[in-house]
């Protein structure tokens, strides 16, 4: 993701002038410039994480040119005095990032997700992304990073494109949410979303969060926190969430829901981005096909802040990998 910007390079012109008649100005802007993306107060509880919300760019200076071999005037180059790093520092506690750039690999444990029917890549939030057809495509790793178990707060953020609120006709899924990620298995005694977790847009075509219970925990009233607004189709939408031991935190463009809960991750079932693993009753292994595209998923080992938050939405620039 990171890319160096070559040193402009003064003319021959340059060198012969500073040679005759001195050394041109010194550069100005000897530092990096800073910007910071989002502000808000923090309001998680229980293992949160905080960063500096700084974004790196390029810095570049104005040094005057002088007249040779009879032209006269003066101009201006612009110089480039640092290379960029193209990318915002995460906030700490990130133990998964996907850019989708091309693959599947979590940039911090280096393993490539497992593809399945028609994945494909087009065009992202930021570079490529991940491009699930809602037919027969989902990756998924079996391993992965382990979350929220014995109640420890754990937070998924990615932006996510809707290519519409309903699947192509042709789609084998019968269960009628889009999954977008989880790690939600059945029950012992193969009752649907029974233990894990998992992020998906419900059947009112709102952006929802659940959590496992022996009962079916992604039922409303059960483990689970729906968004207020209806989900956007064809436009890049942030959808984060936080789970506190007490509480779920749905955020979808900076705007928050919550739940105060209590669910039940004990088991950790795959990880899988695009479909559920969680409906024993309905034939398929892997239901809830998505339908859109997924860039930047990250996983944290923690509470993401509302500060945390605001700025990851307001990022220009993808985030560095770790």
């Amino acid at each position: 993701m990171m890319g160096m910007r070559p040193i402009a390079v003064l003319s021959i012109a340059t060198t012969l002038v500073a040679a005759c008649f001195g050394e041109p100005p010194a550069l100005d802007g000897a530092g990096p410039d800073t910007t910071v993306a989002g502000d808000s107060t923090a309001g998680s509880t229980g293992g949160s994480l905080s960063s500096p919300a700084t974004s790196v760019g390029p810095e570049s200076a104005e040094v005057e040119v002088g007249s040779l071999d009879g032209l006269t005037g003066v101009g201006t180059e612009q110089v480039t005095t640092g290379g960029p790093t193209d990318c915002t520092p995460p906030p700490s506690g990130i133990v998964g990032l996907w850019h989708f750039d091309g693959d599947a690999i979590d940039r911090i444990a280096r393993v490539e997700l497992v593809p399945h029917g028609g994945v494909d890549y087009a065009e992202g939030h930021f570079d490529d992304a991940l491009l699930l057809n809602g037919i027969d495509a989902w990756v998924e790793n079996a391993a992965g990073p382990i979350l929220g178990q014995d109640g420890a707060p754990f937070s998924v953020e990615a932006w996510v494109y809707l290519e519409a609120l309903d699947r192509p006709a042709k789609s084998p899924s019968m269960v009628p949410d889009l999954n977008l990620l989880g790690r939600m298995v059945p029950s012992m005694d193969q009752q649907p979303n029974g233990d894990g977790w998992r992020v998906f847009v419900a059947p009112d075509d709102h952006w929802s969060f659940c959590l496992g219970r022996l009962d079916n925990g992604c039922q409303p009233a059960m483990a689970f926190v729906e968004a207020e607004g209806v989900a956007t189709a064809l436009a890049w939408t942030h959808v984060v969430v936080v789970r506190t031991p007490m509480q779920i935190r749905l955020f979808v463009d900076g705007q928050i829901s919550e739940l105060d809960t209590v669910g039940q991750i004990t088991g950790a079932g795959p990880l899988v981005i695009g479909a559920s693993t969680a409906e024993p009753a309905m034939g398929l292994v892997h239901e809830a096909l998505f339908y859109g595209r997924v860039d930047e998923l990250a996983l944290y080992d923690g509470a993401l802040t509302d500060e945390d938050v605001a700025r990851l939405y307001g990022a220009a620039l993808p985030k560095c990998d770790p």
